[in-house]
């Protein structure tokens, strides 16, 4: 039996090798936010962990002066809306991290296909595309 040529392969012949790069591309893109997304995550975290630990010096300064946490009341109140705030905030960030993360995942696994598609028919491309799996 001949052997037939990859390269004479209708699969082969209709592979774009470019795919590669923009596939390389969408999982560059989708780290980028994931990254993004846990840099805003980190801050949210920090501005709520800062109000709760402001709220403690307000109660406790009260309590230190002998007057009522009544009488700071409103400000405490003030304080628990904010971290009620950031708290919808980082929800809300966790749950968009969340669904692009199955994004990064799928831009990902295509990546991989595409590679091994590309090394198993003797297709050039970029080392940096192979170094984005690593």
């Amino acid at each position: 039996m001949e052997k037939f040529p990859l390269s004479k392969l209708p699969a082969v012949q209709k592979f774009d090798v470019n795919r590669l790069e923009i596939l390389a591309s969408v999982l560059r893109h989708a780290r980028a936010a994931h990254l993004g997304h846990n840099i805003e995550l980190a801050d949210l975290r920090e501005k709520r962990r800062d109000i709760r630990a402001q709220a403690g010096l307000v109660a406790s300064n009260a309590r230190d002066r002998g007057f009522s946490t009544a009488s700071v009341g409103p400000e405490l109140d003030r304080l628990d809306g904010q971290i009620e705030k950031l708290a919808s905030q980082i929800a809300e960030v966790e749950a968009i991290q969340a669904s692009k993360l199955a994004d990064a995942y799928s831009a990902r696994a295509n990546l991989e296909a595409a590679v091994a598609f590309a090394d198993a028919n003797n297709l050039p491309f970029r080392a940096d595309i192979r170094e984005l799996l690593n």
